[in-house]
């Protein structure tokens, strides 16, 4: 019986998932992924906006920041080139770079050195100026004596020639000079500043092909940082100053080491853009996506690189995607949870009514039959489970009892016989049959027979334990299944007992009470038979034993009961 119930059990389960849950989540769903696309577009248009339109405005704020930088360098080599023809300066260099008298050139030096701080009253340019000989014989400097370098003091030509950026200005061809930033002052003994200088070779007016020496004015990169700290940034993004080289002049961040070059792949993007300025975006340095922009200046060529974080640039319309996400998910399970709770009004009770009654009928209960069944589908699934109810009662119980019949009783022990072949339980079948039925009703006719064998079935069902099966197969035969628990039969001879205890008690049948008594045989899986039909019959040969040996009376099945 179990099997066309577990059939509309699984049928009704189908239902429902393609009812109110399976639309509601449909629904869900469907909202969602309309949303999520429609979202997804928004945010992608609404990047590429943000980011064109930053872009844009960065650039702006980038070129003015370059041009600022411009400003200051072209001011600093003007302030060279007015030194340059200063003819008491010139004449100074002449005498220094011409044989004379050693106390001729420290009188000279001297009055090189306070023409050289004259230039520096009310004029904050750079830290120091300093003076070249030229063969580097004679260095003269704004610095006090004690904060001049040792290597870069007077009579060190040599040593000087050896220093790597002395190189960079004898190699350069033009007369002024940027050099790039370095962690150490380049004369001084300063340690605590960045320093970038500007140099100016220096030759006589009025024959120019006649060098007189260099001039180079050293300039702390805090300065640079205070004119430019601010203009290039906002937020968490930053800037950084670069040389014709690639080397950093100058940074926001004062992590990054001045005079040491960007990061190589940053340095590729800037140094392959076309024209003075741009933008691209790189997640190689920072080990997460910028946006960049840059600008190269004039006179030094160095660049203005201005960064900053994309995530940083984004959150905003990251921010208002969520929020209306958030809104749409809430506005799409409102609209679901109405939708579910209508369908779950107008289908999903009456269909977990319909599966209630299912699972009672699969429990046994062969009287159950659905009462609400409306006009439409659910309606049509009701009326078509109490007409299976109907032919599952015709098929598998007695109709005068109510009882398993024998095709139940044959599945039922096929049933247990597959349980126990891997849970190596027992089970016992006792075979009943009234002793004198015939006489009964013979005497008070069928009727009354009818009416006594409904009272025995009754009293056969209270003595069942739980799992036991009691099953009408024929008129006065009564067949019982009995899962054993323990490795004897004791089980079954106490259930046995109680069924002969039950059936001895009087009946009263049409106005007269009647004795009736059963003779039973017990058959045991898989001691006595391997199937079906061999325990059946097992306890048929047993039970006629019991008859034979003067009814009243329960017998086990032997084996010599065959022989017999």
């Amino acid at each position: 019986m179990k099997r066309p119930v577990n059939e509309w059990k699984t049928a009704i389960r189908g239902v429902l998932r393609r009812t109110s849950f399976r639309l509601t989540i449909s629904l869900l769903i469907s909202v969602i992924v309309i949303v999520s696309i429609l979202s997804a577009f928004s945010y992608k248009q609404s990047v590429r906006i943000v980011e064109q339109e930053t872009a844009d405005a960065v650039l702006q704020t980038v070129e003015r920041t370059g041009k600022h930088l411009e400003h200051m360098l072209r001011e600093y080599a003007s302030y060279l080139d007015m030194m340059v023809y200063d003819q008491e300066l010139l004449n100074k260099l002449i005498v220094l770079s011409t044989p004379q008298d050693a106390a001729v050139y420290e009188r000279t030096e001297l009055e090189l050195a306070q023409l050289l701080r004259s230039y520096t009253y009310g004029k904050p340019l750079g830290e120091s100026i300093t003076v070249f000989s030229l063969d580097y014989h004679h260095v003269v400097s704004t610095f006090p004596n004690n904060l001049i370098h040792p290597m870069m003091k007077s009579g060190n030509a040599e040593r000087i020639r050896q220093i790597d950026w002395i190189h960079s200005l004898d190699a350069a061809e033009g007369p002024t000079v940027f050099l790039d930033a370095r962690e150490e002052a380049f004369v001084s003994t300063n340690p605590q500043e960045a320093y970038f200088a500007v140099a100016r070779k220096m030759s006589d007016p009025l024959n120019p092909s006649l060098s007189l020496g260099m001039i180079l004015l050293e300039v702390s990169t805090a300065q640079l940082h205070a004119a430019l700290d601010g203009s290039a940034q906002t937020g968490n993004s930053g800037y950084v100053i670069l040389s014709e080289q690639g080397r950093i002049v100058d940074a926001s961040e004062p992590a990054l080491a001045r005079g040491s070059l960007l990061d190589a792949s940053i340095l590729e993007e800037v140094m392959a853009g076309n024209g003075r300025g741009g933008t691209f975006t790189s997640s190689e340095w920072m080990d997460r996506d910028h946006y960049y922009v840059y600008y190269e200046t004039d006179p030094a060529g160095w660049y203005v690189l201005s960064y900053y974080p994309r995530e940083e640039l984004l959150e905003p319309v990251r921010q208002l995607l969520w929020n209306f996400l958030w809104l749409a998910v809430v506005c799409s399970a409102v609209a679901a949870i109405c939708v579910g709770y209508l369908v779950h009004r107008g289908v999903g009770i009456p269909l977990r009514h319909l599966h209630r009654v299912m699972r009672e009928g699969e429990a046994g209960n062969i009287a159950v039959r659905t009462t609400d069944n409306p006009d439409n589908e659910i309606g049509d699934l009701g009326r078509a489970f109490n007409q299976m109810m109907e032919q599952i009662t015709l098929a598998y119980h007695d109709t005068l009892t109510s009882l398993p019949n024998r095709r139940f009783l044959i599945e039922k022990i096929e049933q247990l016989i597959e349980e126990a072949q891997t849970s190596q339980h027992r089970f016992a079948v006792l075979f009943m049959d009234l002793d004198r039925f015939k006489d009964i009703n013979d005497t008070l006719g069928h009727h009354a027979g009818d009416q006594l064998i409904q009272k025995i079935a009754k009293r056969l069902l209270t003595c069942m334990r739980e799992g036991d099966t009691v099953a009408r197969i024929a008129g006065d035969e009564f067949v019982a299944l009995l899962p054993l628990r323990e490795s004897d039969t004791q089980e079954a001879e106490q259930v046995a007992a109680s069924i002969m205890q039950a059936v001895r008690r009087p009946c009263v049948i049409l106005g007269q009470e009647i004795l009736v008594t059963t003779s039973i045989g017990a058959a045991v899986y898989p001691k006595d038979a391997a199937d079906a039909e061999g325990l059946l019959q097992a306890a048929d040969r047993a039970m006629y034993e019991a008859k034979a040996s003067g009814k009243d009376a329960v017998v086990a099945y032997r084996s010599t009961m065959d022989r017999a």
